[in-house]
């Protein structure tokens, strides 16, 4: 069985709807996949391909995207940025604990050579 495609405008426009969602919306776009993107979309309005509408619709769920997009890479920066933090203070502690356990040892190595010391002097 024979399966004809026949080009019209509606299979076109589709096409670039279908083709602009596909690369334009996904959360791996790069910034130069996104100007790429963008100059698609004049082009497909340009050519007629788009209507004003459809170009309008299609910019600003880009715009939408990218700000989604600025706002997780923020969450993840800060993410990051309090997960090192932890792991910072984490690791002061550690460092602390071990310093006043060796302060502690080194205190009962050297007391009983110090008791003298602490005899009173009538």
């Amino acid at each position: 069985m024979r399966v004809r495609i026949r080009s019209t405008r509606f299979g076109a426009s589709a096409a670039a709807l279908v083709t602009a969602a596909w690369l334009g919306f996904s959360s791996n776009c790069t910034l130069a996949q996104s100007e790429i993107i963008d100059e698609l979309l004049d082009k497909l309005r340009d050519k007629g391909v788009l209507s004003d509408d459809e170009y309008q619709a299609l910019k600003k769920a880009r715009e939408e995207e990218r700000l989604e997009q600025r706002a997780e890479r923020r969450r993840q920066a800060l993410k990051a940025a309090q997960d090192t933090e932890k792991e910072e203070k984490a690791k002061q502690e550690r460092e602390l604990t071990q310093r006043e356990q060796t302060y502690d040892d080194l205190l009962k190595e050297i007391r009983p050579h110090l008791s003298w010391l602490l005899v009173p002097l009538g």
